[in-house]
C-alpha cells in the first residue's frame, strides 16, 4: 500500500463525456398489470425487484424517492407473484384470487405506471429502461481507452485549427505594419502548434495499421520460410500457401489504410496554409511596396512551403492511385481470360466488359494527369528555391554594401579632422614666426618683472 501511487490510472476506465447529459425527450408509455401465474414474458418483475430498480433510479434523480407508492406486505408472500411491465398496450385477463382487491391492485398498477412516467422524465427512458430489463454485457457507461485517446487528440486538433482560423480572421484589425508583423508571428506559432496536433493525431491513427503491416511481413515471411526449410505434406503446404495469401492481403489492407491516413494529413496542412498565403496576399494590398518589403520574405517561405506540402500531397494520391489502379488491372486481367478445360484442351475465352475498361482508362487518364501536375509542382518548387537563393544573395550583398559604404564614411570624416587639425597647426605655427623681435623683447622684460 506504501508503493501505491495515489494519481496512478490503473483500473480506471474512461466515462463517456456525454454520460449525465440532459435526459433525452423519451416517447415511452407504461402499462402496469398484475399476474396471478408465472409466464414467459419478458419483463417479469416481483416486488422486491421493483423496489430494487427504485432505488437504481431515486440514486441517478433523488425528487424520485417520495414517488415510488407503498407496496403492499401481502406482494411478498409469495415468490411466484410477479409485476409484469411492458411497453405497449397488454391486454390482460386476471383469474380471481386471494390477497388484495381487484380495485386496489387497478389503483396500484395506475400509481406505478405514473411513478415510471415520472421516472422517464426525470431520469431519461435509456435509464428506466436499463434498470427495468437490464441487458447482459451492456458497456454504454464507458469507452475503451483508444476511442477516448482519439477523441481527445481530435478535439485538440479541432481546437488548434479553430485558433489558427481565429489568428486569420483578425488581420483586419492590424492598420500599421508593426502590428500586422506581431499578427504574422502570432499566426505561425499557431499554425505550429496545429501541425504538431495534428501530427500526433495522425500518427496515433497510423500506429495500428503499422503494426499490423509489420506482423503481417513478419508472419508472411516466417510461413515462406517453413515452406522452403521444413518437409510439409501436401495438406500442411496448402493450408500454409492459404494462410500466407490471408497475411498478404492483410498487409496490403493495412498499406492502402496508411496511405490514405497521409493523404488526409496533408490535405489539412495544404489547406492550413493556402489560408495563410492567401490572407497575406490580400494584406499586401492594403500597404505600399516599401513598407511590405519587410513581410516580402515571410510570404516567399509560406509559398516554398505551400509548395512543399502540396507536393507530397501529390505523391501520396499518387501512391493511392497507383495502387488503385493495380487492383483495378488485376480484375480486368482476371476477367479478360476465362479458361475453360474441356476434354484435356484448354480454351481461352476473352471476355471484355466496356465499363471496365472506361474505368481503366479513367484511372490511367487520373494518374498521367497528376504526373504531369507533380512535375509542375517540382518545377514550380526549384523555381521558388531558385528566386529565394536570389533574394538571399541580393539582401546579404545590400548588407555588405550599406557596411562598406558606412565605413568608407567614417575614414572620409577622419581623414576631414585630421586635415583640420594639420591646417589649425601650421596656422599656429605661421603666426608664431611673424611675431618680430621687439615683440619677443617685450615678453621677456614682462616675465623678468613679473619674476615668472
Amino acid at each position: 500500500m506504501e508503493d501505491e501511487q495515489p494519481d496512478s490510472l490503473e483500473g480506471w476506465v474512461p466515462v463517456r463525456e456525454d454520460l449525465f447529459a440532459e435526459p433525452e425527450r423519451h416517447q415511452l408509455r407504461f402499462l402496469v398489470a398484475w399476474n396471478d401465474t408465472e409466464g414467459n414474458w419478458a419483463g417479469l418483475l416481483s416486488a422486491a425487484g421493483l423496489r430494487g430498480a427504485h432505488r437504481q433510479l431515486a440514486a441517478l434523480w433523488p425528487p424520485l424517492e417520495r414517488c415510488f407508492p407503498r407496496l403492499p406486505p401481502e406482494l411478498d408472500a409469495d415468490s411466484s407473484w410477479a409485476w409484469g411491465l411492458g411497453l405497449g398496450l397488454w391486454t390482460l385477463v386476471w383469474p380471481a384470487r386471494s390477497g388484495p382487491g381487484e380495485a386496489a391492485l387497478q389503483e396500484l398498477c395506475w400509481q406505478l405506471e405514473r411513478y415510471l412516467g415520472q421516472a422517464a422524465d426525470g431520469c431519461g427512458g435509456a435509464a428506466v429502461r436499463d434498470a427495468l430489463f437490464p441487458v447482459e454485457g451492456c458497456a454504454a457507461d464507458y469507452e475503451s481507452p483508444r476511442e477516448f485517446r482519439e477523441r481527445a487528440l481530435r478535439a485538440r486538433r479541432d481546437e488548434e485549427g479553430a485558433r489558427l482560423r481565429q489568428v486569420l480572421q483578425g488581420h483586419e484589425k492590424a492598420h500599421t505594419m508593426v502590428a500586422l508583423m506581431e499578427v504574422y508571428q502570432e499566426e505561425d506559432e499557431a499554425y505550429q502548434e496545429f501541425v504538431t496536433v495534428a501530427t500526433m493525431f495522425f500518427q496515433y491513427l497510423l500506429q495500428p495499421f503499422r503494426d499490423m503491416r509489420e506482423l503481417a511481413t513478419s508472419c508472411k515471411l516466417a510461413i515462406l520460410k517453413s515452406l522452403d526449410e521444413d518437409d510439409l505434406g501436401p495438406k500442411r503446404i496448402a493450408a500454409l500457401q492459404k494462410e500466407a495469401q490471408e497475411w498478404t492481403r492483410r498487409a496490403e489492407e493495412a498499406v492502402v489504410s496508411i496511405q490514405h491516413i497521409t493523404v488526409n494529413y496533408f490535405e489539412e496542412t495544404v489547406k492550413a496554409l493556402a489560408g495563410m498565403q492567401k490572407q497575406m496576399e490580400q494584406d499586401e494590398k492594403r500597404f505600399g511596396q516599401a513598407a511590405w518589403a519587410t513581410a516580402t520574405p515571410r510570404l516567399e517561405k509560406l509559398k516554398l512551403m505551400l509548395a512543399r506540402e502540396t507536393l507530397q500531397l501529390m505523391r501520396a494520391k499518387e501512391l493511392c492511385l497507383n495502387h488503385r489502379r493495380a487492383e483495378i488491372q488485376g480484375k480486368v486481367r482476371q476477367r479478360k481470360m476465362k479458361v475453360y478445360k474441356q476434354d484435356e484442351v484448354v480454351y481461352y475465352d476473352p471476355c471484355e466488359s466496356p465499363e471496365e475498361l472506361k474505368a481503366v482508362d479513367h484511372v490511367l487518364g487520373l494518374q498521367d494527369d497528376k504526373s504531369l501536375e507533380v512535375k509542375e509542382l517540382s518545377r514550380r518548387c526549384q523555381q521558388l528555391e531558385s528566386k529565394r537563393g536570389r533574394i538571399c544573395a541580393r539582401r546579404a550583398y545590400l548588407r555588405n554594401r550599406k557596411k562598406r559604404d558606412k565605413k568608407k564614411e567614417e575614414e572620409q570624416k577622419k581623414k576631414e579632422w585630421i586635415n583640420q587639425e594639420r591646417q589649425k597647426t601650421l596656422q599656429r605655427l605661421r603666426a608664431f614666426k611673424e611675431l618680430s623681435a621687439e615683440d619677443i623683447d617685450q615678453w621677456d622684460r614682462v616675465i623678468v618683472r613679473e619674476g615668472i
